[in-house]
């Protein structure tokens, strides 16, 4: 694990002539657990000696485009000039990701990659769901890259329980390229290995890499002195919403939510519909219960050790849903009591002394593995 250091990059995107590790994955995206789990693999980068800079990739549609531009720009001036523009359009996870992370300048065509080749010792793409099928793109299997640089993925998703089979031939063609693959799920990790007929490992995403000191540390926490349940949710389930309220009524505690729907402001909640990276760690860290369908909202309750639950998002009978990855970390950990699928009779306490012990092992596992590829990848052996 890493020390509780802060360092700010704000406004540094230029990076050296030649920088240790290119990385790609989702780090522009506007989802706070995407920019967490992007902060964290830099930061655990740069940590033990490495550099470390974003391949600034954001293949925008046509439809896209112009949504895009206004989020650019509206994170440019609040950076500056945050007094002038409402909360609502300060667009906090951009702030975060300018401010956090270094990166190349913008590229949105895979044409336009070719532009780098030579100034990186090594490409690392991951963590979070950028080798799923349902969205794949052919850049996240680093297909820019040059034959001779060497390639390697820390803890990427696939998601799904199963490639299709149109699409079997393209991780084939660009994965055979690696020169080591890790995946975030156990399942992904045997899809791998039936394909590619070679060893793949699983990982931890890497914020559960990050301390939990670190992450006080990050947090800004809110202005609230009474107990609250916090909920984080990105599906939009009705009955999800009734569990949450009977929850917090067995507890006697008012509901903080942050959800993208309008469903959940009319639960009587105290709603938002977008807030920071730092801020939703505040929450998490202020919070006497977390309710959540995100795997970063249950990734980062467990590090902070936090009491929560987490609900499916998807149907588990949808042949293409990704309950797959709360699972995973859920039987790791021994908490799979802590998947919500009906309103508890009793709400526990969790036991972290057994889950930090587990924990701790898995850590201490894949620190050494994202050490091994730094050290093969830029020739530090």
């Amino acid at each position: 694990m890493v020390d509780g250091r802060i360092e700010v990059f704000e406004e540094k995107k230029n990076m050296v002539r030649q920088t240790d590790v290119g990385l790609l994955t989702w780090h522009y995206q506007g989802n706070v657990g995407s920019c967490l789990q992007a902060y964290a693999l830099f930061h655990l980068i740069e940590h033990a000696g490495y550099s470390a800079c974003f391949i600034n990739y954001r293949p925008l549609s046509r439809a896209g485009l112009f949504k895009n531009a206004i989020k650019e720009v509206c994170a440019s001036i609040s950076s500056h000039f945050s007094f002038l523009l409402p909360r609502y359009f300060q667009v906090p996870a951009y702030c975060f990701q300018r401010k956090f992370l270094k990166q190349t300048s913008l590229y949105t065509t895979e044409q336009q990659l070719n532009s780098l080749k030579g100034q990186f010792k090594m490409y690392l793409c991951g963590s979070d769901q950028i080798w799923a099928p349902n969205v794949l793109d052919n850049t996240y299997l680093l297909s820019f890259a040059e034959d001779n640089a060497p390639k390697y993925s820390y803890g990427p998703s696939i998601g799904l329980p199963d490639i299709p089979a149109e699409k079997k031939p393209i991780y084939l063609y660009y994965l055979q390229r690696f020169n080591r693959i890790t995946v975030r799920e156990e399942q992904g990790a045997k899809l791998l290995r039936t394909l590619l007929n070679r060893p793949i490992e699983s990982v931890l995403d890497p914020t559960f890499l990050i301390d939990s000191g670190h992450w006080q540390k990050l947090a800004l926490l809110p202005q609230i002195n009474t107990p609250f349940l916090f909920c984080y949710l990105l599906g939009n389930n009705s009955i999800h919403y009734q569990w949450i309220d009977k929850v917090a009524q067995k507890q006697h505690l008012p509901v903080i939510c942050v959800s993208p729907y309008k469903l959940a402001s009319k639960k009587g909640w105290t709603c938002f519909n977008n807030i920071g990276p730092r801020e939703f760690l505040g929450y998490i860290l202020q919070s006497t219960l977390v309710v959540t369908d995100s795997f970063h909202g249950m990734a980062l309750s467990i590090n902070l050790q936090k009491n929560f639950y987490v609900l499916e998002r998807f149907i588990p009978q949808d042949p293409i849903n990704q309950n797959s990855r709360i699972y995973n970390i859920l039987d790791l950990l021994q908490l799979r009591e802590r998947l919500l699928t009906a309103v508890p009779e009793k709400i526990t306490s969790i036991n972290y002394e057994k889950v930090n012990s587990l924990l701790q092992l898995q850590r201490k596992r894949c620190e050494q593995i994202l050490e091994s590829m730094l050290k093969e990848g830029t020739g530090r052996n």
